[in-house]
């Protein structure tokens, strides 16, 4: 008979490989390291992930869906002005503030791990449809997809400049500004 999965050791083995994202590149390590870097033996890494393509899919998979529920429960906060400039200014700081791990992810897909980049894709593709709705229900007159396909590719561009290190590029006061005309929008 089979062993069955262990999903605490699984969530862990995710946890603890998204945490070292931020501080190890990791398309170019090996599963032995991630295991010794997650604190769980090469065998249990290995009962669970036998490839880093899978690790990588699941990991991509939780920080997307993780992403995806902390946008729904703010939307449905009662307590929340959820108001188009404030829903400028969650997406863009939440979407940029794990930047090493999407940065890395992102790479992956690039490099052609077809089933993280498939997952990228259909994840994208979600979030604009959720966003373009959150959009058209707080501002009627604008074409909401393009403004939520906007929003999505200024967190990218974020995205790359906090990864270059680039000093000229003030992160805070980029997305102050974004909500601003935001703003202006819903004065319309």
């Amino acid at each position: 008979m089979a062993k069955r999965l262990n999903n605490n050791i699984r969530d862990k083995i995710l946890d603890n490989t998204i945490n070292i994202i931020d501080d190890i590149d990791i398309n170019s390590i090996s599963l032995a390291q991630i295991a010794t870097a997650t604190g769980v033996s090469k065998g249990t890494l290995y009962y669970y992930y036998n490839s880093k393509d899978k690790l990588l899919l699941d990991v991509t998979e939780k920080l997307l869906e993780e992403q995806l529920h902390a946008l729904y429960s703010w939307i449905n906060d009662p307590s929340k002005d959820t108001s188009l400039h404030r829903l400028v200014m969650y997406i863009m700081k939440y979407d940029t503030q794990k930047f090493c791990q999407r940065v890395y992810l992102t790479y992956s897909a690039i490099q052609g791990n077809e089933t993280v980049r498939m997952l990228f894709i259909e994840k994208y593709n979600e979030f604009e449809q959720i966003i373009s709705n959150l959009i058209s229900e707080r501002v009627k007159n604008i074409d909401s997809d393009f403004l939520s396909w906007l929003l999505l590719l200024l967190c990218d561009g974020i995205i790359t400049q906090k990864s270059l290190k680039n000093e000229l590029f003030k992160d805070d006061t980029f997305i102050k500004k974004c909500c601003e005309y935001a703003k202006l929008l819903e004065d319309k």
